[in-house]
């Protein structure tokens, strides 16, 4: 279940951040300074297959997975290291959505609503 991490580290000159975690998923959600949403990561398929999901507004996707630079199936060799964002395939929105809606339950429920809403807005892959 995903739950807040109530001490996340701010970084100067950076908007504001909440930071919600669980065993499967981690959500990032950032503020502008009224307190409205700027944009959100969520990462997924924790821990064998993660997947990041960013937007920001107004209408800025991208879908990433996360290469955490271990020995097996990494981009750029072995070792560890920082994990990297690099290009990945389709974002399979209904799976992650049903993904989502497991973790969320301890969410504040307009964070949930712009996650949900962004699932429905991802735009389609050329046919």
């Amino acid at each position: 279940m995903l739950r807040e991490i109530p001490e996340t580290r701010q970084i100067r000159g950076e908007p504001r951040r909440r930071w919600f975690n669980s065993e499967f998923m981690d959500l990032y959600v950032w503020y502008d300074t009224t307190g409205n949403p700027l944009g959100f990561q969520l990462c997924y398929g924790k821990p064998n297959a993660e997947r990041a999901l960013t937007w920001f507004r107004p209408d800025n996707f991208s879908h990433m997975r996360v290469d955490h630079g271990g020995p097996e199936g990494s981009a750029f060799g072995g070792g560890t290291g920082t994990p990297l964002l690099v290009l990945d395939g389709i974002f399979e929105a209904p799976a992650t959505a049903r993904e989502f809606a497991r973790e969320c339950r301890d969410l504040p429920p307009e964070i949930v609503a712009l996650v949900a809403a962004k699932f429905e807005e991802y735009p389609l892959p050329d046919s």
